[in-house]
């Protein structure tokens, strides 16, 4: 008897906790700022996936026009021929 009574006052404060918190909600959402603020949120959320993908965006941009390694192997096979045509210019001008 003991028992049933302390699960049924246990339900019972579980239940009034629960409308407690029905009603809290009710009212927060009744709450004109509250309704700001979660949409605000919201959208706050929303701009920060977009700067996310933006940001991703620009930096496999950046890595897809980065011409710096081509550039130096380019500049490096250019010295090397050059320096081949002056050796080639030297050895025709001693024959």
């Amino acid at each position: 008897m003991l028992d049933l009574r302390k699960q049924l006052l246990s339900e019972q404060y579980f239940f009034n906790d629960f409308v407690l918190a029905f009603r809290f909600q009710r009212q927060l959402a009744e709450n004109e700022t509250h309704v700001q603020l979660t949409n605000l949120e919201k959208k706050l959320s929303h701009l920060e996936q977009n700067n996310f993908a933006l940001e991703e965006f620009v930096a496999n941009k950046k890595a897809e026009l980065n011409f710096e390694p081509v550039k130096n192997r380019v500049l490096k096979m250019q010295w090397e021929y050059n320096k081949m045509l002056v050796e080639g210019a030297k050895a025709n001008g001693a024959a």
